[in-house]
């Protein structure tokens, strides 16, 4: 065999070597970063509140009320719901913030908009929203949310919370 076969087997091996690490390298580039969802964006503001969403270390969906400084005032990881007479019921977040009384949760991808019962006997139906994958709700009242909060698709129909 001649010297100048090696040579076109060892320039192939190189150029595969090229290709192998140009990949990897281009990939891991790309590759989104796993803890994005896990930085809080935010959706909503007030006067003295920002509505933030992300993902937990769970991939929980989480809706946080914080203030202007950043400052955790209320919090709400996954669909909070408790058992009434054996059954599942959203529970949602409740917070006072000056005059106001803020109301939010994130809740599951089909819920298109959720009613409240406010202390004043106001039903308000509040449409949800959609940032980075989370849905939430959130609405300001100066009337307190005494429950139960109903959750409602997009023709108006209940959604049944998850357990």
């Amino acid at each position: 065999m001649s010297s100048s076969g090696w040579g076109g087997c060892a320039l192939w091996a190189v150029a595969f070597l090229v290709v192998i690490i140009g990949g990897c390298v281009v990939g891991l580039t790309l590759r989104p970063d796993p803890r994005a969802d896990t930085k809080p964006t935010t959706v909503e503001a007030g006067d003295n509140w920002l509505l933030q969403v992300h993902r937990d270390e769970t991939k929980a969906p989480c809706a946080e009320l914080v203030d202007n400084k950043g400052k955790l005032l209320a919090g709400q990881c996954a669909y909070a719901t408790k058992t009434t007479a054996g059954r599942s019921a959203y529970l949602a977040t409740s917070v006072k913030v000056g005059s106001d009384i803020v109301v939010f949760g994130p809740v599951p991808d089909s819920v298109a908009s959720v009613r409240l019962t406010l202390a004043d006997g106001s039903h308000p139906q509040v449409r949800t929203g959609e940032k980075n994958g989370i849905h939430y709700f959130v609405n300001t009242s100066g009337a307190a949310d005494v429950g139960p909060t109903e959750l409602l698709d997009a023709k108006g129909r209940p959604v049944t919370p998850p357990a």
